[in-house]
């Protein structure tokens, strides 16, 4: 018997109605209304909540520059995504990057992503991450061939953000986190 059948069953015997087989019981708890969702039922149904995993960067400022890394993750489920931000110049230049493609291997803390910007251009991510930090190399392929100082890729350590973290926040499924966050960035002036 199916959880429903059964939870439908007791409450069908409770009230008087043992005769009835189980199919018959689920029929006419359908028919009448009679089936009221339970802790039990409920606790079926997947999660596909989408939670903040953290915002990390390695930001250094000067006088009139900005340098560094941001990444913003999020989870549901497996799926891990976020956005990756790249700033090497003035202070509110920054390349914002969708991140999709993400895991995180939970037994070994190991966190691998790509962003791709609309320019083509990509970046591979393959670290690990903790509560502290994410650790590792970040490779860049801007899909023309030529060298670039990230070509190789670069070592990069970025520090868990509390204060960047705070303003994150959860969301009921990816697509509700995309149109806020994606489009978010997509509409920005460049």
């Amino acid at each position: 018997m199916t959880p429903v059948a059964v939870t439908v069953a007791t409450t069908m015997r409770t009230i008087g109605l043992r005769a009835l087989g189980s199919s018959r019981i689920v029929s006419l708890a359908l028919l009448f209304g009679w089936l009221i969702p339970t802790p039990a039922l409920a606790s079926q149904a997947p999660s596909r909540k989408v939670n903040v995993v953290g915002s990390f960067d390695n930001l250094r400022y000067t006088a009139e520059h900005t340098y560094g890394y941001v990444v913003d993750l999020w989870r549901e489920g497996n799926r891990v995504f976020g956005r990756l931000e790249i700033t090497h110049g003035r202070q509110a230049d920054f390349t914002t990057v969708p991140i999709d493609n993400g895991t995180i291997d939970d037994a070994t803390h190991r966190l691998t992503f790509q962003a791709i910007a609309p320019s083509g251009v990509s970046y591979r991510f393959v670290g690990t991450i903790n509560a502290s930090s994410v650790r590792g190399v970040l490779t860049r392929d801007d899909g023309t061939g030529r060298r670039s100082p990230t070509s190789d890729g670069e070592s990069v350590q970025l520090r868990s953000n509390a204060q960047a973290r705070e303003a994150m926040h959860a969301y009921a499924t990816y697509e509700a986190w995309k149109a806020d966050v994606i489009t978010k960035f997509e509409r920005a002036p460049r």
